[in-house]
């Protein structure tokens, strides 16, 4: 009696096995082609994540003018930059400037040295950042306005709008040399800090960043998202792997940050002097500021989920 129960129920058994084949099968199918679906996933927003973080940085910090400002507030306490902008809005300034004819040669120099004077004292500690941001805003206004097609430079490069510093400078020579303050031209004065052509070549960038970057942003968010819910091997293990190469794409994108800055201050060092260096520094900082932050999160996930893995694993051991 005992065999024939045993037979009977081993038989039971053979028919429910049988009969779930079809649904084992199509759960198989359905993992396969899960996993498959998680790594595409998981594989282009690792590939796509320094293309976002680099459309964040255009986005919301190169060319939004508030925030450009207060990023870059500080440069002008650099004395190579001071001493550059002094130099050249000198230069820039003077050569806007109507002499009586004949008078060149004779009072150039008096009005080149009287002209600077009144720029360094615009440019005091009083009144340095107040002037600074003033000017920083015009020009960042200008430039952007340029490159997104808005405006057409003179010369398609960029620059720096003189006139907040102008003003400042009238106010200040007033005192030093009334008649040439007076000769002080109304007129916006703009000083050209870049290449001809560097507008022009840079619109297709700004152009592909104001209609692609939030897309983009929020594509590779759902696809990290999309991709550790749809791992069929265990979603921290997933989440593990995928963390730790976004920590890796974080190292890369602050690697070309770092050269990106080092190679355009070498571009550019006759345009810009010893400025260069701190100017390109400054402005890609927030890139770099950007990376290093997503990267430490990535880093705390990576290691909390790898040990939440490790954990589970043992446990079901």
């Amino acid at each position: 009696m005992s065999r024939q129960h045993a037979q009977s129920v081993s038989f039971d058994e053979l028919v429910g096995d049988a009969e779930d084949a079809p649904t084992r099968e199509r759960r198989s199918i359905g993992s396969r082609w899960a996993s498959f679906f998680s790594g595409l996933l998981l594989t282009l927003a690792v590939l796509a994540s320094p293309l976002a973080m680099g459309g964040w940085w255009l986005e919301h910090d190169l060319l939004d003018t508030d925030a450009f400002v207060a990023q870059n507030a500080d440069l002008i306490n650099d004395s190579n930059v001071r001493d550059a902008i002094v130099t050249k809005a000198t230069n820039t300034i003077k050569a806007r400037v109507t002499l009586p004819a004949g008078a060149q040669a004779v009072i150039g120099d008096a009005v080149q040295k009287d002209l600077r004077a009144g720029i360094d004292a615009a440019l005091a500690p009083d009144t340095m950042q107040q002037t600074w941001r003033a000017l920083l805003s015009a020009s960042h206004q200008q430039n952007v306005a340029a490159l997104r097609g808005e405006t057409t430079p003179t010369d398609d490069s960029f620059t720096l709008q003189l006139g907040p510093l102008v003003d400042q400078a009238r106010t200040q020579l007033a005192t030093i040399n009334a008649p040439l303050a007076a000769m002080l031209p109304d007129a916006d004065i703009t000083m050209s800090i870049g290449p001809t052509g560097s507008i022009d070549k840079a619109k297709p960038v700004v152009a592909i960043a104001d209609q692609y970057a939030t897309p983009l942003i929020a594509g590779v968010v759902i696809a990290l998202v999309a991709g550790v819910a749809l791992a069929a091997g265990g979603r921290m293990r997933a989440l593990s792997r995928v963390a730790t190469w976004l920590v890796v794409a974080c190292a890369a994108t602050f690697a070309l940050a770092r050269a990106g800055a080092w190679l355009m201050a070498n571009l550019l060092q006759r345009q810009l002097g010893d400025a260069a260096q701190p100017l390109f520094t400054s402005v890609t900082m927030p890139l770099q500021t950007l990376a290093t932050v997503i990267g430490v999160v990535f880093l705390v996930i990576a290691l909390v989920s790898r040990t939440i893995f490790v954990i589970a694993r043992r446990r079901r051991a």
